[in-house]
């Protein structure tokens, strides 16, 4: 079955406009999606940011997408108010296979593989000597490879202001405004906390930011 796209959008100015679980879980659907693209500019004394959301769903069925309601706030009119994503409902029909098959989508030739090479097992014996002297130079360059590392980290102006943080709302919206998704993810974690007001080490998500950060470098 083809799955259906959703294309969701959400403009505003303050903080990322970036929403965790944007559709509930439906029965029986199968959902793919990635973190939203994310889009600043700067106006006068505020930011405007917009988040794209990319979500992919397939099933067997048909069913319903639910209305969700969101709460935002306005900060220069100093107002609350919500934004809703319309409820859907999507109809899921089943395809004809022998249309398919004309149209040349079904395979419906058996053809039996040729003789090849077994590249597996030559792959499998050079990943055990790559292995094998990948082993023996981290133990031999760990050391100053690790040194180098903390000294291109320092060198980072984003992770300077990580390590500067002493707030957690900071972080979180410092983690929400930069570029890498995963950093994005993370911020979104620790805002989903602090909304809870539960209990979070600072020194712990940035140790976690730092680590992200690096190995986007690699």
């Amino acid at each position: 079955y083809k799955p259906v796209t959703l294309h969701i959008r959400i403009e505003g100015y303050g903080y990322p406009p970036l929403v965790h679980k944007l559709l509930p879980p439906i029965d029986g659907v199968t959902r793919f999606s990635e973190a939203p693209k994310l889009k600043s500019i700067k106006e006068k004394d505020l930011i405007r940011y917009s988040a794209d959301y990319l979500i992919a769903l397939s099933a067997s069925h048909d069913f319903r997408i639910p209305a969700r309601t969101l709460h935002a706030f306005d900060p220069k009119k100093e107002r609350s108010y919500t934004l809703t994503v319309p409820e859907r409902h999507i109809t899921v029909k089943r395809a004809d296979v022998a249309t398919l098959r004309n149209e040349g989508i079904v395979d419906t030739t058996n053809t039996p593989p040729h003789f090849r090479f077994d590249w597996d097992a030559l792959y499998r014996i050079v990943s055990y000597l790559a292995a094998f002297v990948a082993g023996w130079l981290s133990a031999s360059f760990y050391p100053a490879l690790r040194r180098k590392r903390r000294e291109a980290r320092l060198q980072d102006p984003l992770a300077e202001k990580i390590e500067a943080c002493n707030e957690p709302k900071k972080l979180a919206a410092l983690l929400f405004a930069s570029r890498n998704t995963s950093l994005q993810r993370l911020g979104g974690r620790l805002a989903d906390a602090l909304d809870v007001q539960a209990s979070v080490s600072l020194k712990a998500y940035k140790k976690e930011a730092l680590s992200l950060l690096q190995k986007e470098k690699r």
